[in-house]
């Protein structure tokens, strides 16, 4: 199964909408290019189905959704700040039909700690780009403290 299969554009719009999310272009739109890009290069990294992956920023599980399909039950950790992506992340991952177990909690003070485990590869898509200096240094510092040795950090950033 895949989750463009299982979930059409039309469907995420509507969930999206339910809970206050108003439709974007960039964001909605480009959707599965995004999702399937990072899943692809999650892939790319040799990453065993087992491996804890932490997902700083999931909003409403764009790339959790590819990734909790791929990982093993239970290997999915994923940090917004925003309760309303969170919510629509629950709504989305309902729609899909999936019943693996994954953690998401809401905080903007990157507590990683919170989940109380190690991870093997963490992923930060378009999230620093929208940080100050201090918070980015904050996000790296905690992260480095939940990182198994030889863990990959994988994040965009423009300038």
């Amino acid at each position: 199964m895949t989750i463009k299969e299982v979930l059409p554009i039309e469907k995420i719009i509507d969930l999206s909408v339910s809970v206050g999310v108003v439709p974007n272009k960039k964001f909605h739109y480009s959707w599965f290019s995004y999702s399937e890009w990072q899943i692809d290069i999650l892939k790319s990294f040799n990453i065993d189905k087992g491996c804890k992956i932490l997902d700083i920023g999931c909003g409403p599980l764009r790339f959790g959704l590819e990734a909790i399909n791929f990982l093993n039950d239970g290997c999915y950790y994923g940090i917004d700040p925003y309760p309303r992506f969170i919510e629509l992340g629950k709504l989305l991952y309902d729609a899909t039909g999936m019943d693996k177990k994954y953690t998401v909690i809401h905080d903007a003070e990157f507590n990683f700690h919170l989940f109380e485990t190690e991870f093997d590869f963490a992923i930060a898509q378009s999230v620093f780009t929208h940080l100050s200096r201090v918070q980015v240094i904050l996000a790296l510092k905690n992260a480095k403290k939940v990182m198994k040795p030889g863990t990959k950090l994988l994040f965009t950033n423009i300038e």
